[in-house]
């Protein structure tokens, strides 16, 4: 009978004879987005004995010693995170993300004019945990930032802004920041809408990359004939399976060598990243909508529209390492 039969894989090859996508088809597959179960693993966990967290105030910023790092909050700028050789472990950490949709789509829409209002500590627990807000606004809203420093060594970021100004679409909604370029060991586990996809697949539930895989993607002209998967495919930016975005993530990591960040959710956050410049940009988003890539947008969600006074709230849970 059909129940008993084993799955039939199909795939679909493009006039260049490369294989474009790819199907395994049986009654024991089935879609994985209903099933969403507890976080696995190590993610959120305390790290053994805890993490320090430490505060010192000068007159224009505050400094938390959190762990092994060093963050800095000074006016007018969101806080850049030093290790203790003095290097940059990131920079612009908390960005607010509002992609534009439409022709408009660009990578990491990123609001412009930040102005600081106030730096203010909101809470010291008695178990060391410490909250500084940070109250200021873009161009077109207003609002704060709550940077929580658990024991735990995560750092839960949350932000409450409003939308100000003309209506808006939106297709991203969320947080970034911006890591050194070496970090560019992504790894992920997301909750997959299906439960087998093949092994080169940007959309599979657990996998690694690196920005460049192949270097001859990134070298290749208009009329090379591929020898190597889509995944692999490159622009300046990166590659596609480095570039897209991963919905549904519960860990979210892009590591160098020493240090790196991870991005942990509970199924129902959207990360991604690309290589800009001499750094690597990476977000996390609580809304992700269409897709920047015409010829799919019309199987994915809708974009968000924002009207004036529009609330655009949720927060980030992340781990600098």
């Amino acid at each position: 009978s059909f129940d008993d039969a084993a799955p039939v894989e199909i795939s679909c090859f493009d006039p260049a004879g490369r294989c474009v996508n790819r199907w395994r088809v049986g009654t024991e597959l089935k879609s994985r987005r209903a099933r969403r179960p507890g976080l696995q693993g190590d993610v959120g966990r305390p790290s053994a004995g805890g993490v320090t967290v430490e505060m010192s105030e000068t007159k224009d910023a505050f400094e938390i010693r959190h762990g092994d790092l060093l963050w800095r909050f000074e006016k007018n700028a969101l806080p850049a995170v030093d290790r203790q050789d003095g290097s940059k472990a990131a920079w612009d950490v908390g960005r607010l993300v509002v992609t534009p949709g439409g022709k408009d789509a660009t990578d990491g829409g990123l609001l412009t004019g930040w102005t600081c209002s106030g730096l203010e500590l909101e809470r010291s627990g008695s178990g060391g945990a410490v909250t500084i807000v940070v109250r200021g606004g873009y161009e077109h809203c207003d609002g704060a930032y709550r940077y929580c420093f658990e024991e735990s060594g995560r750092v839960r970021i949350e932000y409450s802004f409003a939308w100000r100004g003309d209506g808006f679409r939106a297709r991203e909604l969320g947080l970034a920041l911006s890591l050194p370029r070496e970090c560019e060991q992504l790894s992920w586990r997301r909750d997959a809408e299906w439960s087998w996809y093949p092994a080169d697949h940007i959309g599979r539930g657990e996998g690694q990359t690196v920005p460049f895989p192949d270097e001859r993607a990134l070298r290749a002209g208009k009329w090379t004939v591929a020898t190597w998967p889509w995944a692999h495919d490159a622009t300046a930016a990166g590659c596609n399976d480095f570039r897209s975005t991963k919905r549904c993530i519960r860990e979210y990591a892009l590591l160098a060598n020493a240090g790196g960040m991870q991005f942990l959710a509970d199924g129902d956050r959207h990360a991604r990243a690309w290589v800009a410049d001499d750094h690597v940009a990476v977000q996390c988003c609580h809304y992700t909508g269409r897709s920047a890539e015409s010829f799919v947008r019309g199987l994915d969600q809708d974009e968000l529209y924002l009207s004036d006074g529009t609330q655009i709230a949720s927060f980030t849970l992340m781990r600098l390492i």
